[in-house]
């Protein structure tokens, strides 16, 4: 059967698009390793650098998964230890965490972000999008445990709730939804991303988007694209105000394919080629 040349259209231009989303991904997450490299070079060996070589650790670690962000992360601790900075150091077991998840030995890997995570809650350490609070579901979900993910946010949703920090509540929410994304649960996904939104927009920045993005998501994914919409199209406002590119095709794609499922493939394809 010989297509409508709108679908061929359609098709040939998503091929394009996300060839260029691949590409176009290393580049945004190098723009941010970049400049965490850049304030690096003048940073002295303070707590600010310890600071500064964590988050460097944790974006790499985030764009690349792989064992070379373990570099940072080393100069890091043996500064802390020099520096007798405690927040530094609760962040060694990282190291480990890191090294056994790239072997694949998954309990290992578990079993250390939940020791870095236990000595940064006893310093109230505040902990967002790439900290080991957010990084344990990856592990969860790469050894297939999603029973044992949704316990574990389930239980320090309810210790945050008893010893702070408040803010890092929003992590066990994103921990929570993504175990009813994953199992087409998409009403409790959406409850608990919104919870996650309400409490990142007063701190996390990134966050905050990130979880619009997903609650359009998930009511796509749920079939429900006049109320995926909004949520896609506020994202996509920020990601360009963050000058995001990787982000903002992300969205339009998504946006695309919404478009298309209304029949309205002429927009979908012009917002495509934008």
């Amino acid at each position: 059967m010989k297509l409508p040349i709108h679908h061929v259209l359609f098709g040939r231009t998503l091929l394009v698009c996300v060839m260029f989303m691949l590409c176009i991904s290393a580049i945004g997450q190098t723009g941010e390793i970049d400049s965490l490299r850049t304030r690096l070079r003048t940073e002295a060996p303070t707590a600010a650098r310890v600071d500064l070589l964590i988050a460097l650790s944790m974006q790499m670690y985030t764009a690349q998964q792989d064992i070379g962000a373990i570099v940072p992360m080393e100069e890091a601790i043996a500064l802390s230890r020099s520096l007798k900075y405690p927040v530094g150091m609760a962040y060694a077991p990282c190291l480990v965490a890191m090294r056994t998840h790239d072997a694949h030995d998954y309990h290992a890997a578990i079993n250390a972000w939940k020791e870095c995570i236990s000595g940064l809650d006893q310093l109230h350490v505040v902990q967002g999008k790439c900290s080991p609070l957010w990084y344990i579901r990856m592990s969860y979900n790469a050894a297939g445990w999603q029973e044992e993910r949704l316990a574990y946010y389930k239980a320090a949703l309810e210790r945050y709730a008893r010893t702070g920090p408040t803010e890092n509540r929003a992590d066990c929410f994103h921990g929570i939804a993504g175990y009813y994304f994953v199992s087409g649960q998409y009403a409790m996904a959406i409850e608990n991303y919104l919870k996650a939104y309400e409490i990142y927009k007063g701190f996390d920045r990134e966050g905050t988007v990130n979880e619009l993005s997903v609650i359009g998501r998930a009511y796509d994914n749920w079939g429900n694209g006049e109320r995926a919409e909004p949520y896609l199209l506020q994202a996509r406002e920020t990601f360009v105000l963050q000058k995001d590119p990787f982000e903002v095709m992300d969205v339009d794609l998504e946006l695309a394919k919404l478009a298309l499922m209304r029949g309205d493939t002429l927009p979908a394809i012009q917002r495509l080629r934008r």
